[in-house]
């Protein structure tokens, strides 16, 4: 907001902030735009929150590391940045944030801690900090409002009315964002399971196919010999378990790349997706895999059955 706009009609917005039965919990900061560029043209807009106190917003807005989940406190050696943007820009605790503010003017920052985020770059310090880097006195300019529901947003639609707001920027909005990119992505990601699942069914049916073809004459032979229709499978289906455990090992290992670049690869540079692969995603590959060769063992088992020893024999 800009008070300065008219000073009743801000007066109004607040008395409308806080006489509204949805709204929880406001609090006063100060929010900045900027522009973080490089020299291959790469340039990302950034959402600047300056608290007034260090633990202000440990309310509003949690800050922790993804990875360890530890908490980060802000404090007056530098900013807090969140961690797609130090994926894109290649940054590191302990490295200069070099941006341009709303004014294309060059400010510098040492970034102290890289927190979990998924939508949009955000950057967070603190009063003295902002000065330092600005070098303008603190003032507040917006509201971070934590409503009770959080799906009736008509409060944030009716501020937009007040000459005074400027803007509205709603979490749910960029949940919104986050969800299409997930459904759309889910799209991908099934088209690739499907082809996947088919393919596993093909090549597994066809190895087995192919090895009892060639094999005839030798299977019969142990049919011959005495051997029962379970033994005989058994004596295939060592070989396929074999191969079937080293082509799962391996493609965990080709998924974890082939996660990797989706998600590097396919997702916007203001979004990033939980990298992290989960062992149930691990666990139920393997039991799909494993499932689709059962169902060729029941069908080859039904064709080494039927296989005329005295016909191979004779080819012999």
């Amino acid at each position: 907001y800009d008070r300065d706009l008219g000073k009743e009609e801000f007066k109004d917005y607040k008395i409308h902030l806080n006489n509204n039965d949805n709204v929880k919990a406001t609090k006063e900061i100060r929010l900045e735009q900027g522009i973080k560029r490089n020299n291959k043209g790469l340039n990302q807009s950034l959402l600047i929150l300056i608290p007034k106190e260090n633990d202000d917003l440990k309310d509003y807005i949690t800050l922790r590391n993804r990875k360890t989940k530890e908490k980060l406190e802000l404090n007056d050696e530098g900013a807090i940045i969140t961690e797609k943007l130090s994926e894109v820009f290649d940054l590191n605790i302990g490295d200069d944030l070099t941006f341009e503010n709303q004014y294309e003017e060059p400010k510098k920052v040492k970034i102290t801690g890289i927190t979990e985020n998924y939508s949009n770059h955000f950057v967070y310090m603190n009063q003295r900090v902002y000065e330092e880097v600005y070098g303008d006195q603190y003032e507040k300019n917006a509201d971070i409002v934590q409503l009770r529901d959080d799906e009736n947003t008509k409060i944030l639609d009716e501020s937009l009315k007040n000459p005074t707001v400027l803007s509205v920027i709603g979490v749910s909005s960029l949940a919104n964002v986050m969800d299409q990119v997930v459904d759309s992505l889910n799209i991908l990601v099934g088209v690739i399971i499907i082809c996947a699942v088919v393919l596993a069914f093909v090549v597994l049916y066809n190895l087995n196919n192919i090895n009892i073809s060639e094999r005839k004459n030798e299977l019969s032979t142990i049919k011959v010999l005495g051997f029962y229709d379970n033994e005989v499978t058994r004596y295939i289906y060592r070989e396929t378990f074999l191969l079937s455990l080293i082509g799962i090992l391996f493609g965990f290992w080709v998924g974890k790349a082939m996660h990797w670049m989706i998600l590097s690869k396919l997702i916007p540079e203001s979004l990033m997706l939980d990298p992290k692969v989960y062992l149930s995603t691990y666990l139920l590959s393997f039991v799909i895999t494993v499932i689709f060769l059962f169902i060729v063992m029941i069908i080859v088992h039904i064709k080494l059955k039927n296989i005329n020893m005295v016909e191979a024999l004779k080819g012999e």
